[in-house]
């Protein structure tokens, strides 16, 4: 059943490389938030992440983190860390970074209300060390209680999207196929749920 041992994937972390030297990153995060209620015609994005600093005893003074994507351009960040300072959440905002407040933005849909753009985010350090590299779709995903019932509505980019589906398990036994999960997946959209 195999319920011991590893049976998902394992990920290796280097303390120091030439690639990345001191740092790592992880927990990249990319949050839209459309700043009218009734105009999805502007959204400020959040860039967050955790960055790691591994060389022990060392004081990090004005290293700076970039994050860039086609869909916004490039910010900067200064970072200072102390000696003893391991990790920290870096966070970039639009009320501080211009370019994450985008004007008329290729947001993501559910495949029944339009396209699925997707964005490449990078992370790393100035100078050229990429420490991570994600793809993340614009959209704001909201849930509200709708009277009289409070029943549960959800909004994808401020239309409301109506759920269909049914109950599905995949292998009990973690054997995982990805030809056999594409199958499936490609079934459930072709019954449009």
């Amino acid at each position: 059943d195999r319920s011991v041992g590893l049976w998902r994937p394992a990920e290796l972390f280097f303390l120091q490389n030439e690639t990345t030297g001191c740092f790592t990153v992880d927990g990249v995060v990319v949050q839209t938030t459309i700043t009218s209620e009734t105009d999805i015609s502007e959204a400020a994005l959040t860039v967050s992440f955790v960055l790691h600093h591994w060389c022990q005893g060392e004081e990090v003074a004005n290293v700076m983190i970039y994050a860039a994507s086609h869909a916004f351009g490039r910010v900067v960040q200064a970072v200072n860390m102390t000696s003893t300072e391991t990790e920290r959440r870096i966070t970039f905002t639009a009320e501080s970074n211009d370019a994450l407040l985008l004007n008329n933005p290729s947001y993501w849909w559910p495949w029944q209300m339009g396209g699925q753009a997707m964005h490449t985010l990078r992370v790393g350090v100035d100078g050229g060390q990429q420490l991570a590299q994600v793809d993340f779709g614009i959209r704001q995903v909201e849930k509200k209680l709708e009277a009289p019932y409070d029943q549960v509505q959800f909004y994808i980019n401020k239309k409301p999207l109506q759920g269909r589906g049914g109950g599905w398990t995949p292998d009990v036994f973690l054997r995982n196929n990805e030809s056999k999960l594409a199958m499936q997946l490609q079934m459930v959209r072709d019954m449009n749920l």
